[in-house]
């Protein structure tokens, strides 16, 4: 079987994975459309050649583990990305665009914490990015029945308003109180 664009058997040609924007870009695709496979497979080859481990490849890299139930390397990437979005280095704006009320309500209340996301965003509202690292957290503790983790994490700016939080808060009280 040849492949259309070459003239050497499809076998023979040297297969090269292609770290550049369009190939995350499509890891983000196949997050955004819940093909955790094809997602999985793409972010595992970017991370493993990646020297600069980004925030937005670290977190879409933990969202596949998350839904891999590899809890444990979820909480390591996802500890990861809020360092790296504490330190100095990550390029914060003290002047943050404000995202409209409306929006940020569809936020808190939808699971848009388990969508993917692109390097430039990570530069335009990094507390936006904290609350969704921090909501993924979350759902990580709960998962590992970490209930007091749960309860710290909910106490965060912000935390209270999220619908993932309030239902996994309000179990891990009652789960802890067994």
């Amino acid at each position: 079987m040849q492949n259309i664009n070459s003239n050497q058997p499809y076998s023979t040609q040297k297969k090269i994975i292609d770290t550049s924007d369009s190939t995350f870009s499509d890891g983000i695709t196949y997050i955004n459309t819940e093909q955790w496979a094809f997602a999985y497979l793409v972010f595992s080859k970017i991370y493993k050649i990646s020297k600069n481990k980004t925030i937005s490849l670290s977190y879409n890299m933990a969202l596949c583990h998350f839904t891999a139930q590899e809890y444990s390397k979820a909480f390591q990437l996802l500890s990861e990305t809020l360092t790296q979005l504490s330190s100095p280095s990550s390029g914060s704006f003290t002047n943050e665009v404000a995202a409209p009320a409306n929006l940020l309500t569809i936020e808190y209340e939808t699971n848009a914490h388990r969508l993917a996301f692109a390097e430039t965003i990570t530069h335009l509202h990094q507390n936006l990015i904290k609350l969704r690292v921090r909501r993924l957290l979350v759902d990580v503790h709960f998962a590992l029945e970490k209930w007091e983790e749960v309860i710290r994490l909910a106490a965060l700016p912000d935390m209270d308003k999220c619908q993932n939080v309030k239902i996994a808060l309000e179990k891990s009280i009652q789960n802890q109180n067994k």
